[in-house]
């Protein structure tokens, strides 16, 4: 380090005229941990160090020797070497030396001049070692040292700590040095700081330093004031408002009001105190608790923080399922409950499983959402129900239909009036634990609003198992832990839900039942709990006859709702007729010839609603939410001018759909064995189901085509035939969604063939045996194929059609 250099020395000050100790020999040393002693100032310290202690054993009287003040870099060192203080070190005496009635010694040192710390020559019983003296300078740069007297006068104003002694000691020294080493004791400089002042080259450096040091005490007082001003005008207010209250409160106590109010938040906070709270929502409690002790009753604050409270105490916080579920009784459960649950009970059997294996381990598992996809009707609400029961957890049913607004899930800030939490907390809540089976209703039907936000984005952070262990309620604010829900879905369109959402999930397809399977539902699970709910339970009795009839003759639809609703007008029907007939008749016997009288003439004909076989007439098998069903397009021809007539739906798809189906039979027309430009002579109707959803009307184009083509060659297309499959341009067959479901409808129609694209040839052969058994595939990848497989190529003509 470069000493600094030789110039005058003193100026007259008292505090800077010692007599230059000789510093040439040995010197002892003594340590301070987190002090400097700076040349010309006095300091006094507690002492009690092994080596210090020894030091002033061997100084006896002699007190006054000079001894080299070191300051430690780290001041938890008990012994420091020399890479451990200071390379500067300051020559001081002890000036006076105190003992305690404890034994502890207290010393007042006096710097004298700065030196450099050479080397150490003993460290036993204390150190001693060899210094170079450094020659100081006082001349220092006028315009630096005004600047610092003026910040000192600042930073004594504003500090009110400092004695009117040292600050009147400090403006009366004249010296540079002497100046400079007071500030640097006095201006509340850190230990690293005071450390750079001593090791400066010069006065100049330290004046600089100081200058530094000095400005940013000044910004740091002007902070803090403003910061106590701030704070003392919040508690100004806390205080007026708290006074306002206790005044308010005991108006009320004379008046014998307020007490209710008092004992209620005094019972919210028992009864949180009482609960396993994660810490977040316990500091959340503590605060909302604060306030409201400081608030009235009638304060609009007051009853959303209390209503707070009251939802955080209404959730289960550690309620937990404990006990692994027996595997095999789930099983039993499920079967037992709900018919054709294999696929859903091998998936919940899997998932306990897995969840019995990893419940020891310290990875963070969620369950993922299983999603019901299925027409209604088919028992997708009974079977969440079947799961809950099976797993011996309560059910919690939230409908989305319709929902549009992202804060029915999530909940609404407690900003806006009438805040309410998410629909999930709620559900959480009337479950009374954080495992329940939740039931997401018709999540193919929620609204995305651009203006409110997308509801089905706001499921996400819900059903994403890497994301609901940290759930965050709006209206709370806090986390909740919804790992252990098990959330199940169900939809008639899986191509509805929103599609970040739909991968997130396990998607189950229900394809509706066969009139077997409808048969082995009613007889074996509706028909009696119908007998029971209605008290004639041995009382009626039904044929199966008539069941298949019923079934067979009054039912249309892929579940079996409307089968339940004819089996309760049944029963409501006898109880009617045994209420009446009193003690004459006990028991009733329903048959086939009886059945008609309860429940009127059948409303599906024997065809079992397959339309007759028609000229232009070609059965599509079409889909919409409902499922899957047979639709037939009619085509006819007449004298006209060439025109194209669509009914049955004015939507511009359809419209569209139809041209380009009108487009590819007049450029097939020769192929198809009449003449194109007889075309021009007449009209063509085609009518199309009003029902049939824009999304599916391209799945039919092939029964479009055909249908064309049937009342332009005459030819009629088998009654039992039913087509789907999309076209394009050049006539090349493609395939269509949801063939599964479409397959299902075939087979519950009872159609024997079913003309499709030949892209499904490996999916048809996945079919499961209930669908596929009865069908007769015809596989087709072109119109031309198509009409060959219909109609047959004999059935083509060499002329027009007339």
């Amino acid at each position: 380090m470069t000493r600094r250099r030789i110039a005058e020395v003193r100026m007259g000050n008292p505090q800077s005229s010692e007599t230059s100790p000789d510093l040439s020999g040995e010197l002892a040393f003594l340590f301070l941990r987190d002090a400097v002693v700076f040349p010309g100032t006095e300091r006094s310290f507690d002492l009690g160090r092994k080596r210090t202690l020894a030091l002033l054993e061997a100084l006896g009287s002699e007190v006054r020797t000079p001894v080299v003040v070191a300051t430690q870099l780290v001041a938890e060192i008990e012994e420091p070497g020399l890479s451990d203080i200071s390379p500067i070190g300051v020559v001081a005496h002890i000036v006076s030396l105190t003992q305690g009635s404890d034994g502890a010694r207290t010393a007042i040192l006096r710097g004298i001049s700065r030196v450099r710390v050479d080397d150490f020559t003993r460290t036993e019983p204390y150190v001693r070692g060899r210094v170079t003296p450094i020659v100081e300078s006082g001349v220092a740069n006028p315009a630096v040292l005004a600047e610092v007297r003026e910040l000192w006068g600042e930073f004594s104003e504003e500090n009110e700590k400092i004695a009117a002694g040292i600050v009147e000691q400090i403006e009366g020294a004249h010296d540079a040095i002497v100046f400079a080493n007071l500030i640097s004791t006095h201006a509340s400089a850190t230990h690293d700081e005071q450390i750079r002042l001593l090791e400066a080259q010069d006065v100049n450096e330290q004046l600089a330093l100081l200058a530094a040091l000095l400005r940013e005490k000044q910004a740091m007082t002007g902070l803090e004031r403003q910061i106590k001003g701030r704070v003392k005008r919040q508690m100004d207010a806390s205080q007026r408002e708290y006074y306002l209250t206790e005044q308010l409160k005991a108006i009320r106590a004379e008046l014998g009001q307020g007490k209710a109010e008092e004992s209620d938040l005094v019972e919210i906070r028992s009864r949180l105190d009482r609960l396993a709270l994660p810490q977040a929502v316990r500091d959340l409690v503590r605060k909302t608790h604060a306030q409201l002790e400081r608030q009235s009753e009638s304060a609009a604050e007051y009853a959303v923080g209390f209503k707070l409270l009251q939802h955080i105490a209404a959730l289960p916080w550690t309620s937990y399922v404990k006990t692994p579920p027996d595997i095999a009784a789930v099983r039993a459960t499920l079967d037992s409950l709900h018919f054709g649950a294999d696929e859903v009970a091998d998936w919940i059997v899997e998932e306990l499983s897995v969840r019995n294996l990893t419940a020891r381990s310290t990875t963070d598992r969620s369950a993922q959402t299983l999603c019901l996809v299925g027409p209604p009707g088919v028992g997708k609400t009974s079977l969440a129900q079947a799961i809950a029961n099976s797993l011996d957890r309560p059910l919690q049913t939230i409908s989305l239909a319709g929902a549009m607004d992202p804060s029915f899930i999530r909940g609404h800030r407690r900003t806006y009036i009438g805040s309410e939490p998410g629909m999930l907390t709620t559900a959480l809540q009337a479950a009374g634990m954080l495992a329940p089976v939740i039931l997401l209703d018709e999540i193919d039907k929620v609204s995305s609003d651009s203006y409110r936000g997308n509801v089905g984005a706001a499921l996400l952070q819900a059903l994403d198992p890497m994301l609901n262990r940290h759930y965050v309620d709006e209206y709370l604010g806090v986390t909740l832990d919804l790992s252990q829900v098990l959330f199940v879905a169900t939809a008639n369109n899986a191509r509805a839900i929103y599609p970040p959402l739909r991968s997130r999930m396990r998607v189950l397809t229900f394809w509706g039942y066969s009139a077997d399977e409808k048969l082995a539902i009613a007889r074996d699970y509706i028909l009696g709990r119908m007998l029971e709910s209605h008290g004639l339970k041995g009382r009626v009795e039904i044929d199966e006859a008539a069941l298949e009839q019923l079934i067979e003759r009054y039912t249309q639809e892929a579940g079996v709702r409307e089968l339940a609703r004819h089996l309760e007008r049944i029963c409501r029907r006898c109880a009617v007729l045994l209420s009446v007939s009193g003690a004459s008749q006990k028991t009733i016997h329903i048959t086939t010839d009886t059945l008609d009288s309860l429940l009127g003439a059948p409303r599906v004909p024997p065809s079992m609603g397959v339309p007759t076989a028609q000229v232009g007439r070609v059965n599509a098998i079409a889909f919409d939410a409902g499922g899957a069903r047979i639709v037939p397009i009619d085509s006819i021809r007449f004298r006209g001018r060439g025109k194209l007539v669509v009914s049955g739906s004015n939507d511009s798809v359809v419209t569209e759909r139809m041209h380009v189906a009108m487009s590819l039979v007049r450029h097939r027309a020769q192929r198809l064995g009449f003449d194109p430009e007889g075309l021009h002579n007449s009209d063509v109707h085609v009518h199309i189901d009003a029902s049939i959803s824009t999304d599916d009307t391209p799945n039919l184009d092939l029964a479009i085509c055909l249908s064309l083509i049937s009342a332009l060659i005459g030819t009629v297309a088998p009654q039992r035939s039913g087509v789907v499959g999309t076209v394009d341009l050049h006539g090349e067959v493609g395939g269509c969604h949801d063939f599964t479901v479409r397959m299902a409808a075939a087979q519950r129609q009872r159609l024997e063939e079913v003309i499709v694209p030949r892209s499904h040839e490996a999916e048809v052969a996945r079919l499961p045996h209930r669908i596929s058994n009865g069908l007769k595939f015809r596989f087709v990848a072109s119109v031309d194929e198509a009409v060959d497989v219909l109609f047959g190529t004999s059935s083509r003509m060499s002329h027009p059609a007339e």
